[in-house]
């Protein structure tokens, strides 16, 4: 509540999984899901499709129950590395447009956590309704990122965790200057670290935090 008032988007109040990486995980196993890709494809299509109604009605009653206007949905399974580019948009786009579309359609703001490296994608999930999505980026080249999906959704994301763990001041002072001059202009850019701030330096933070409010006026 605090952040909240503050001004400041908390993103956990409300966590869906990615219908294929949940199905995988939890369901069918990740070994047996990948090889049907190969073997079964049209029965893996058909049981992910299923599962993806029934995650998108649970992540919206989540939603209104926890009363939050954000749905934070974290992808594993699609990372450059280990899913190729046609694999991606046969099995993983589809369920997750599928569960974008409905939770923007129930008034709620879809928060995509791209895990890992996230370069071959741009394109393909930029097909979603336009500034109704926020995609928070983990490894991506924030440049072709902006330029994607500027015109159509917020980025956000890409500092890295690391940097404000072990750098130093001018270096975190530095690399968030040079994240906001190619990401803010126009707006759209959300400031974010890279992924969860376990064991970050006090001083690093706190740079971070006055480099933003130094460079991030429009």
């Amino acid at each position: 509540m605090h952040l909240i008032q503050k001004g400041f988007p908390v993103w956990g109040n409300a966590v869906a999984s990615h219908p294929f990486d949940d199905f995988a995980d939890n369901i069918r196993g990740l070994i047996n899901t990948v090889m049907d890709m190969k073997t079964d494809p049209e029965l893996l299509a058909e049981a992910v499709d299923r599962y993806t109604d029934v995650s998108i009605e649970s992540a919206i009653g989540l939603c209104k129950m926890s009363h939050s206007d954000s749905l934070f949905i974290p992808l594993h399974a699609g990372v450059d590395e280990f899913m190729s580019p046609d694999d991606y948009v046969e099995y993983y786009w589809p369920p997750l447009k599928k569960m974008i579309n409905a939770v923007v359609g129930a008034g709620i703001t879809p928060f995509v956590f791209c895990e890992g490296n996230y370069f071959t994608r741009l394109d393909v999930i930029k097909d979603v309704p336009k500034g109704k999505v926020v995609y928070l980026f983990e490894k991506q080249d924030m440049a072709k990122a902006k330029k994607a999906l500027g015109d159509v959704a917020c980025v956000a994301g890409n500092f890295d965790t690391n940097l404000l763990m072990y750098g130093t001041t001018e270096e975190v002072t530095e690399e968030t200057k040079r994240l906001l001059d190619i990401c803010a202009p126009g707006g759209g850019y959300m400031m974010s670290n890279s992924i969860s701030l376990d064991n970050a330096k006090k001083e690093n933070l706190v740079a971070w935090y006055e480099a933003v409010e130094k460079y991030g006026k429009y």
